[in-house]
């Protein structure tokens, strides 16, 4: 088992185990730093039999999508998805390197086993390394944005226009109907998609294109995801 992925994958699963004996014998769990974390797993390879080179297959994010949705999003989010609390992971620290994921499940295994019970999520085989992929990607892609700037934006630019105000005589899609979030990659998708036809319409209508900055997008896509938070709700009660 040459990836250090692999490893943690295993520890994790290992975690519920230590855990009940480190309480039933009044230990403090082991916490570590990354650079423990590299050397043990250092360690942990220098004593198998075969001593090839480590190596790394890098995980598939859309894989590790769904390992998030099934075993972490009833505790965890990326910017504030739903009414329940959570833990939104852009509002704590960005992990640089893969060894830092790792070390800060582990540190975190504790909690989640006494928030989780016997709900404890157990990883199958590649399921560390597409989640960590995922973790990654939403870093890469996601920041989080002002929803009131968003907001002045969405009516600024022309949008509350075609896709509320005249949307039966545009056409164009109600945006807080969706089923899910709003992100960077739905918006590019959808635009990828649809753009050519919205960009035809809006020229027969003698109405320019709008053009983003990058942090006006992210406050867009903050105000479209609060509007379907609000629906929730809504819905909910």
């Amino acid at each position: 088992m040459d990836d250090p992925l692999s490893w943690a994958e295993r520890m994790w699963n290992h975690s519920n185990t230590v855990y009940a004996e480190v309480s039933n014998h009044g230990l403090a769990w082991p916490r570590f730093s990354t650079n423990e974390m590299v050397d043990m797993l250092a360690y942990l390879r220098s004593v198998q039999a075969s001593h090839s080179p480590a190596s790394f297959q890098p995980g598939n994010a859309e894989k590790g999508r769904i390992t998030f949705e099934n075993r972490c999003e009833s505790c965890h989010s990326f910017g504030n998805r739903t009414t329940a609390p959570k833990i939104d992971l852009l509002k704590t620290p960005a992990h640089a390197t893969l060894t830092d994921y790792v070390t800060a499940m582990w540190n975190h295994a504790p909690l989640m086993r006494q928030r989780a019970g016997d709900d404890f999520p157990i990883l199958g085989p590649g399921d560390m390394s597409n989640l960590v992929a995922y973790l990654y990607t939403q870093r890469y892609f996601e920041k989080e944005g002002d929803a009131k700037r968003g907001a002045r934006a969405f009516e600024e630019k022309g949008c509350a226009s075609c896709h509320e105000r005249l949307r039966r005589q545009t056409g164009a899609p109600d945006l807080a109907a969706a089923k899910e979030r709003y992100s960077t990659i739905t918006i590019a998708a959808s635009l990828f998609r649809h753009g050519p036809a919205m960009l035809d319409r809006m020229e027969k209508q003698n109405v320019s294109w709008p053009h983003f900055t990058a942090a006006e997008m992210e406050d867009v896509i903050a105000f479209l995801n609060s509007r379907l938070v609000q629906s929730l709700a809504t819905t909910q009660n």
